[in-house]
């Protein structure tokens, strides 16, 4: 009896852990076809979000703005629901480093509307927004330039390139998460 018991409580965990492991709404987007991240732009002047793409950055440790921000542009390619974006995931890796910076998750807040016209649509009504926007992230935080500052011995000497790897996540009208393809963008860190 005891040597039943002993196997039976294990299985009993394996089993409850399977229930809970398979709990969820998570749709698999890996691709980005139903949910895109199309790359990032610039920002001008004004904090606007621009419409020419970029493949970098410029970040100065030294200058006295401790944060990034650049825009990532989202398409919707869902016919008939609407997508509510929430948050970036971003992940950084510096070569040569001795260390690597923490993954930082940032608010993104944007609804993008159905990806197909003429469609019957699940936005309240006289809602119309576009399948595609431009919205602006923080891509290096507050909490990453300090990071790099109290971690400079462990880094490369500068001037150095950080990459950030971005994903993009949000909710469907359906209750569906979908995670966007990741996109890579270089960051060109300097001391001044």
């Amino acid at each position: 009896m005891t040597l039943s018991r002993r196997f039976l409580r294990p299985l009993i965990g394996l089993g409850l852990a399977a229930v809970v492991l398979g709990c969820g709404s998570t749709t698999n987007n890996d691709q980005g076809v139903s949910f895109l991240n199309l790359g990032f732009f610039g920002v001008d002047e004004d904090g606007q979000c621009g419409d020419s793409g970029i493949t970098g950055a410029n970040f100065a440790l030294g200058s006295a703005a401790q944060s990034l921000n650049v825009c990532v542009g989202l398409q919707n390619n869902l016919s008939g629901q609407f997508i509510q974006s929430n948050r970036a995931t971003i992940s950084y890796f510096i070569p040569g480093a001795a260390t690597q910076p923490p993954t930082t998750v940032v608010p993104l807040a944007a609804i993008l509307g159905p990806g197909s016209d003429g469609a019957s649509t699940t936005l309240p009504d006289g809602v119309n927004n576009p399948s595609q926007v431009i919205a602006g992230i923080t891509l290096v935080t507050t909490d990453l330039w300090n990071y790099l500052v109290l971690n400079e011995r462990n880094l490369p000497n500068f001037p150095y390139t950080m990459l950030a790897t971005v994903t993009v996540s949000g909710i469907t009208s359906a209750g569906d998460r979908l995670d966007t393809n990741s996109m890579d963008i270089g960051i060109s860190v300097s001391a001044r």
